[in-house]
């Protein structure tokens, strides 16, 4: 999944930086496969446990949610309507 593998190396070159908190904004996407979903799990962990950081998961709709929801990806993450609000 090329998206996956974006987030990833995004979120790599964040964390080699010290930055610890990571706002993924979804607003754009239509669609979350399978890939997609693993990638945000495996990006959040990696921020949550090994950093102690904090994924902030923006522009979801009731429908993203619901996906993420039914995945377990929240409430393991934190969640906001916008990336204004989640700063």
């Amino acid at each position: 999944d090329e998206a996956g593998k974006k987030v990833k190396a995004l979120s790599n070159g964040l964390l080699k930086e010290k930055k610890y908190q990571l706002i993924l904004d979804l607003s754009e996407c239509f669609v979350i496969n399978s890939p997609g979903i693993a990638s945000i799990f495996d990006v959040g962990l990696k921020i949550q446990d090994d950093f102690k950081g904090r994924m902030i998961l923006a522009g979801l709709d009731k429908t993203k949610s619901s996906i993420l929801r039914a995945a377990g990806i929240l409430p393991l993450f934190d969640a906001a309507d916008s990336t204004a609000e989640a700063k």
